[in-house]
């Protein structure tokens, strides 16, 4: 159900990238792929660092959730008050038309699967009661997706390690006391293979 309202939301941004063109939509797209590979990659790390976060999973997500928006409008602010004189700049009708309904699809699949992605880390998705959102024994489209923007933005990133995505993609399912048998399913070309498990994928309060 998740996925066809990450579709939903795709679309709904679409339809809004044709009427913006290019350049906003594309602006839209980079901030949210590296407001959410920041968020995602770094609130493992600041739960060692910030006890005042809280040690559940609730308090994780909840902070991921939370660093991903404050960085989305961070950069959409910072980008549109640098570059307040390109957003009227028109490209070429196919740029303005269909690849900047894409860029806008692909934003709004992306924003939507970081907020199932959130959800999917609580607790609560384990329940027997929630399999109508999130099916038992399927990972759902959204942890997909969000280790695919993970990686891209990661890739082009100096500070990328081979693996580090997956471990944490499975840092955030563990800590919610999901299945410690995740296999990551996106492969790319740095990652030819699945990760095993690893014993740092686990929190400290679960070793």
């Amino acid at each position: 159900m998740l996925f066809w309202l990450a579709i939903i939301a795709g679309v709904a941004m679409a339809a809004w990238g044709r009427k913006r063109g290019l350049f906003v939509l594309w602006q839209c797209l980079f901030n949210a792929a590296i407001a959410i590979y920041v968020a995602v990659m770094i609130t493992p790390r600041l739960v060692g660092m910030l006890p005042e976060i809280g040690q559940t999973p609730y308090h994780h997500t909840t902070a991921m959730f939370g660093l991903g928006v404050i960085l989305f409008v961070a950069l959409q602010t910072t980008s549109a008050s640098l570059l307040s004189g390109f957003g009227e700049v028109r490209f070429p009708a196919i740029f303005d038309g269909p690849v900047a309904a894409l860029a806008g699809f692909g934003t709004g699949y992306m924003a939507a699967s970081f907020l199932a992605f959130m959800l999917y880390a609580m607790p609560f998705a384990g329940d027997d009661g929630m399999g109508w959102l999130f099916p038992k024994g399927r990972l759902p489209a959204a942890v997909k997706a969000v280790e695919s923007v993970c990686d891209t933005v990661g890739t082009l990133s100096i500070q990328f390690h081979d693996d580090q995505v997956q471990r944490t993609i499975r840092w955030y399912i563990q800590a919610r006391g999901g299945p410690n048998d995740y296999v990551p399913e996106t492969l790319s070309p740095i990652r030819p293979k699945p990760v095993g498990p690893n014993e740092k994928d686990f929190p400290p309060w679960q070793k």
